[in-house]
């Protein structure tokens, strides 16, 4: 593939590389960072990693992890860039006075004015910058915002299976019909016939099982299967993988899970799903809005009768998160909900930020979905006919009980 030469081109002509994702990234732009890293690694080059959000604990176990940096350089720098192109630099130096330090510069022949100087945050400086699963510059977070100057300076590279990604870079990789970013790393190491190494099989392979959900997802192709196949011959270790995604979950999480269970209504009729957290429920699960991770994604997984789940999480300050899934990528949520907040693209569905009261944020969530779905499923105007799930969970409800009632989703309880 073209592209593939393409990328390997870049590759081999930069020496210091920085990596970087996503201010809400997913497993499986974690496992991407750390196989790409390793390969390049291995090729000899310098990497860094930085990324504004920390990894997620479940991929702790991929070791690379440990050394993303939350910024590019260090937290206290602040660069002073004096452009000399088409100026001499005579002389520069400093005076500290009253408590204030004046920078004097003097140009050879011609002055310098407010149009030679510029600042930035970092003073570090790369070769090339690869940007992992951003569909926009904005969404890369800090890394981008304090650094503007760098990535205008710099090649970017963007690898992305987002539908919604705008082409922000010196060189796009966007390839929606794969499901998962680790997958376009694979296409290109066996393309290239670049070895994959067991460690970078593991880092590849998770993910793909976080994105297909351990191949239980009705969305999982089947060339999926088939890598993951050719990775555990490499040596990618599968066992360790399910054990760190699924099977290592809090008590906290598990009750949660049981919370939104318990709040779970269906509208048949419309195959629509929603569950609401509130304030008061976090309060009796001992736990806060920050740790409710995705739990949206296995609620519709999981949920008969309904191809678009809904889950609205009240926050601390008041504002309401709502965290929008369907089962395609079909689903277009942006034009119907964009009223409502400032909206993030995920592959499968969209989060949104909203400052309006949860009751009327829902009623306007609702109501749009509702009226969507009455077009895309060919429905004549109806109210909704829907069922409350009844569950009933309390904080001391069994682990196991909320486990079985989660269809099987196979966690189990750690300490």
């Amino acid at each position: 593939m073209k592209q593939y030469t393409e990328l390997f081109k870049w590759f081999q002509h930069a020496q210091k590389i920085l990596l970087v994702g996503t201010k809400d990234w997913n497993q499986d732009q974690m496992s991407a960072m750390v196989a790409l890293q390793q390969y390049l690694q291995l090729e000899g080059k310098t990497v860094s990693l930085v990324n504004e959000t920390k990894p997620s604990k479940a991929v702790e176990f991929l070791s690379v992890l440990q050394s993303v940096k939350p910024q590019i350089g260090h937290k206290n720098d602040f660069v002073l860039s004096i452009d000399t192109s088409e100026k001499s630099l005579e002389n520069l130096h400093h005076i500290v006075k009253d408590g204030r330090v004046e920078i004097i510069i003097r140009g050879d022949k011609n002055p310098f004015s407010n149009k030679d100087i510029s600042f930035k945050k970092s003073a570090e400086s790369f070769d090339l910058i690869v940007s992992l699963g951003a569909i926009n510059q904005e969404s890369i977070g800090t890394p981008y915002t304090q650094n503007k100057l760098l990535f205008r300076q710099t090649p970017v590279i963007n690898i992305s299976n987002n539908i919604t990604t705008e082409s922000f870079a010196k060189f796009n990789l966007i390839q929606p019909q794969e499901n998962s970013l680790c997958e376009i790393l694979y296409n290109f190491f066996t393309q290239k016939k670049i070895p994959i190494t067991p460690d970078m099989s593991t880092a590849i392979l998770t993910g793909i099982i976080d994105q297909s959900d351990s191949f239980l997802s009705e969305n999982t192709p089947a060339e999926s299967l088939k890598r993951a196949g050719k990775l555990q011959k490499i040596g990618a270790n599968q066992s360790v993988i399910i054990e760190n995604l699924y099977k290592k979950k809090s008590f906290t999480d598990l009750k949660t899970l049981g919370r939104i269970l318990n709040n779970l209504v269906v509208a048949e009729s419309h195959k629509l799903s929603w569950s609401v957290l509130k304030q008061n429920d976090f309060k009796s699960l001992h736990t806060t809005a920050q740790n409710i991770d995705h739990w949206s994604d296995q609620v519709l997984r999981h949920t008969n009768n309904a191809n678009i789940s809904c889950l609205f999480v009240e926050q601390e300050d008041d504002s309401v998160l709502i965290q929008v899934r369907s089962r395609s990528e079909s689903f277009n949520f942006e034009n119907t909900l964009e009223a409502i907040g400032p909206i993030t693209t995920r592959r499968f569905g969209v989060d949104i930020i909203s400052q309006l009261p949860l009751e009327t944020v829902q009623e306007q969530v609702l109501s749009a979905l509702k009226q969507y779905q009455e077009t895309f499923l060919h429905l004549p105007e109806q109210t909704f006919e829907f069922q409350k799930i009844e569950t009933h969970y309390q904080p001391n409800t069994p682990v196991k009980q909320i486990r079985n009632a989660a269809n099987n989703i196979p966690f189990e309880m750690v300490a």
